[in-house]
């Protein structure tokens, strides 16, 4: 059996000279894992091992999972790397206006200015969690004014292909009641399609959007718009800060029939004490319950959570209620030739 070995160089470092190589014959520099060739300017070219913590994607295929164009940042540069699999492409938003009559792509609605701006700029919900409320930077903040809608915010990205993720950071007045929608909006129907519902909490609240099918949202210029709108009367009190907006194209996980994390979305939802997921086939990161609690459906449209058993105990049911009892010893299990049994 033949053995085909490169020119090849274990001190680190050492690149080949332009008379080392024909064309089409290769160098290798084993110390650097470098691969050097004579490229058609009669210049010395090579590959190296790929950084992918240093990858910058150029073109990425969510069909194929794989980049057309990318560029690493090491010692050395290439233009382009086929098979490289990411897990997620963000889409950073490019503008945040509260004017509709400011956003590039046209939308239909209002064409009225809702709520007071106070300061901050796109590139304030660029980066996530880089807010810092003491300096009142990292984040675009506005107040509600009086009468409904109480403010209304949009936010656009343009360039985006597809997405399956839009995700929010966002922080609104203590205990405030009112209703405070997510809506992204539907190139099709020329109408906004409400993804999460929310109210004021004081703290920040993470939401991240799952969608199904991301074409009627992505217009003919491939441009996405989303607006924080909120439905009820506002109190010129209260204030919303918005730290950070962006579209994922995730490849693993967060896709597919999510739905919302909030009080309804397309598929999914939240349940808090005063709004119900009537809309929902299934719910998540239900409110209410302790750590290890177990909700169940105790009535219709009731949902009950029981406290954690105690260590060995067991959920059974009597027809009507699960309780924790505690375990009976059953024994060895015996096999048959029927299957399994207990004794």
């Amino acid at each position: 059996m033949s053995t085909i070995k490169f020119k090849r160089s274990s001190v680190s470092g050492k690149i080949p000279l332009v008379g080392d190589l024909d064309y089409g014959e290769m160098a290798l520099n084993y110390a650097d894992g470098v691969l050097y060739y004579k490229n058609s300017s009669n210049a010395i070219s090579s590959f190296t091992q790929l950084n992918t913590s240093s990858l910058v994607v150029n073109d990425f295929s969510a069909a194929t999972g794989r980049v057309a164009g990318a560029t690493i940042v090491t010692t050395s540069t290439f233009s382009s790397v086929l098979g490289s699999a990411l897990e997620t492409v963000t889409y950073t938003a490019n503008y945040i206006t509260m004017n509709p009559l400011a956003v590039p792509v046209p939308v239909v609605g209002t064409v009225t200015t809702y709520g007071t701006y106070n300061f901050g700029t796109v590139a304030d919900i660029q980066t996530y969690g880089d807010y810092n409320v003491g300096a009142s930077t990292g984040f675009y903040s506005v107040n509600d004014a009086t009468g409904a809608p109480g403010h209304v915010e949009y936010i656009g990205f343009t360039g985006v292909t597809e997405f399956n993720r839009a995700v929010y950071n966002i922080n609104y007045s203590t205990a405030s009641g009112h209703t405070v929608d997510i809506d992204l909006y539907n190139y099709q129907t020329n109408g906004w399609d409400t993804f999460a519902i929310y109210s004021g909490s004081g703290n920040w609240q993470q939401f991240t959007l799952g969608l199904i099918d991301h074409q009627p949202y992505v217009s003919a210029a491939n441009s996405v718009t989303t607006r924080i709108y909120h439905v009820s009367s506002g109190a010129t009190s209260h204030r919303t800060w918005i730290d950070y907006v962006a579209l994922e194209q995730s490849t693993t996980g967060g896709q597919g029939p999510r739905g919302a994390t909030g009080a309804t979305g397309a598929t999914g939802a939240t349940a808090t004490t005063s709004l119900y997921a009537t809309t929902a086939t299934y719910a998540y990161d239900l409110i209410g319950g302790t750590v290890g609690s177990i909700p169940y459906q105790s009535a219709p449209n009731i949902t009950y959570f029981i406290p954690i058993g105690a260590n060995g105990y067991v959920l059974t049911s009597d027809g009507t209620t699960a309780t924790w009892q505690a375990s009976v010893a059953l024994g060895a299990v015996v096999t048959t030739a029927q299957g399994w049994n207990l004794p």
